[in-house]
Parts: C-alpha cells; structure tokens; sequence
C-alpha cells in the first residue's frame, strides 16, 4: 500500500502531470478588464494560459483545475494512454511502477496489463511524475 498524499501534494503531481500532457491546469481569476457589469456571471480568466470563460462551473478559489490523476480512474487512463504514446516516455514508467508497487523483474511484462488495469490511480500518477522526470516530495 502506497503512503497517502497531503492534498497539496496531489495537487502538484496532478499539475505536474497536465502540464507534461500539454493540458493546461487551470487556475481562475476574475478577469481584470471586466467591465461589462454582469455581476451574477463576471468573466473569469486562467492565470496561467490566459483563457477567458463565464459562468459558474469556472470557480475562482484559488485551486488548480487539473484532472485529478491520483484518484479519478478515467484520468489515470487518458494518463496511461499518454504514457503508451512514446516509447522511451513508456519504458521509464514501467520501470518505475514496477519499483512502486514491488513487481520485479520489470521484464515480466505478462503482468503489465493487470497492473495497469488494476494500480490505485495514485501510484500509477507517481510513477508518471518519475518518469517524466517531476519530483513526488
């Protein structure tokens, strides 16, 4: 069983990893520049890539939007599709998922499916941030 992450620090592995996906995470502000007085659906603009958007689904409360790779399953499935795209990015993950979850040798790959299918999103998020090179402190 894998040691459970502080809320902050899954928020940095989920930012860590859209930012590699090329997903932007996300953070809202009110835009600046709102000036057209709607005030039940002001305009929000994301601090980091710049996008502008209204209503209330868009919450500006200071949290980063991202997937949250560590414990939604669809998210860690378009993770893992994204990790299969390239070779060199797949095989540093699987090396580092086998270290996570105690399956060596990682050429066992008879077993790479079932551990793929059946890894708590948190480790497979983990492994994902190793590979890519991120940090998981």
């Amino acid at each position: 069983m894998t040691e459970q992450p502080t809320e902050q620090e899954r928020r940095t592995l989920n930012e860590t990893l859209a930012r590699a996906m090329g997903i932007c995470p996300h953070k809202w502000i009110f835009a600046p520049d709102n000036l057209d007085g709607d005030s039940d659906y002001p305009e929000k603009l994301c601090e980091f890539c710049g996008k502008r958007v209204r209503g209330l689904a868009y919450r500006v409360d200071g949290k980063v939007n991202a997937p949250d790779f560590t414990r939604d399953p669809a998210a860690r499935d378009e993770l893992v599709r994204w990790l299969a795209a390239d070779d060199a990015r797949w095989r540093e993950f699987a090396f580092r998922l086998f270290d996570l979850v105690g399956a060596w040798p990682p050429q066992a790959l008879d077993s790479v499916a079932r551990k793929l299918l059946t890894a708590d999103p948190l480790v497979i998020a983990r492994a994902a941030v190793e590979a890519i090179g991120g940090s998981n402190d």
